[in-house]
């Protein structure tokens, strides 16, 4: 769970950070010290295991710079191709979906072996305190959920839907909000859904992590980590099944709007990604 919720994140988010970010380099170069620093959060770790733990974090930092990073740039050279020859479709946006999910399927099942060999080193307090924490986390989400209503939830969402499509297409035309604004209404609200899966999936974790002797350990670690998604009611596979589908066709009925303004500026701003993964490569891979 400890790589699951954190250093997954750190590989990820610290790479998509750094890219947004006004340094290049900053967000990855300290991306083990923000790993530490969360995991400062849930649990605390101190003497030989922070060590070790320190040091399987520089491992997978090396790992994911060595192996994840030219597979990022692979992907946005491809797609900036597919730009340039106005081939992008619904076919191929699927299947650069599929693409990202393969990229976090395989921080997880690099991150399952760390798992198995530090939880059980975990004390009774420790493992204790981390699950109390992860708790607080959700008990956190339900209380931001609970603090909007849904009239306040909608226009929340539509903002950031809308300043979000701005940053990648630039200034959007009315065509196309209405467009966002259609995928938003249409959505299935799956709030709850998501909030009862990570209650379910902790409720196992904490079952599995307080028996670190018992004999499906590993195999429930392994669970855990690389297949979440098996922790997931009917309900909330069918909406984000639904989601998604509407989600790729957005993207179809998107690109078919775009003016040749936009799809230079969207052009220029997976160019730029793919000269920050190009340097963070140069930098850490090599």
């Amino acid at each position: 769970m400890i790589a699951k919720r954190f250093v997954s994140r750190l590989v990820l988010f610290t790479f998509l950070i750094s890219l947004s970010g006004c340094s290049t380099q900053f967000g990855y170069r300290f991306a083990d010290t923000f790993v530490e620093w969360q995991l400062a959060k849930y649990v605390e770790l101190s003497g030989p295991l922070e060590d070790n733990v320190e040091r399987s974090i520089d491992e997978l930092h090396m790992w994911h710079a060595r192996t994840q990073l030219p597979a990022y740039r692979n992907v946005l050279e491809q797609l900036i191709q597919d730009l340039d020859q106005d081939t992008v479709d619904a076919v191929k946006i699927v299947a650069y979906s599929e693409q990202l999910f393969s990229f976090w399927q395989a921080i997880r099942n690099q991150l399952e072996p760390y798992a198995l060999t530090y939880l059980p080193q975990l004390s009774e307090a420790q493992r204790e305190q981390l699950i109390s924490n992860l708790r607080e986390r959700i008990e956190e989400e339900r209380e931001e959920a609970a603090d909007l209503n849904e009239r306040e939830r909608y226009r929340e969402r539509l903002e950031r839907t809308l300043d979000r499509a701005k940053e990648w297409l630039g200034p959007l035309q009315s065509e196309q909000r209405t467009l966002l604004r259609r995928w938003l209404e249409e959505r299935v609200s799956n709030d709850e859904l998501w909030l009862v899966y990570q209650e379910d999936w902790l409720d196992a974790f904490a079952a599995t992590v307080r028996a670190p002797e018992a004999e499906g350990f590993a195999d429930g670690i392994s669970l855990l980590i690389t297949r979440p998604e098996a922790y997931r009611s009917d309900a909330l596979i069918a909406a984000t099944e639904f989601n998604r589908a509407l989600t790729m066709q957005l993207m179809v009925d998107l690109y078919s709007t775009l003016s040749d303004g936009q799809k230079r500026h969207l052009r220029n701003k997976l160019a730029g990604y793919r000269e920050t993964v190009d340097s963070l490569i140069n930098n850490f891979a090599t």
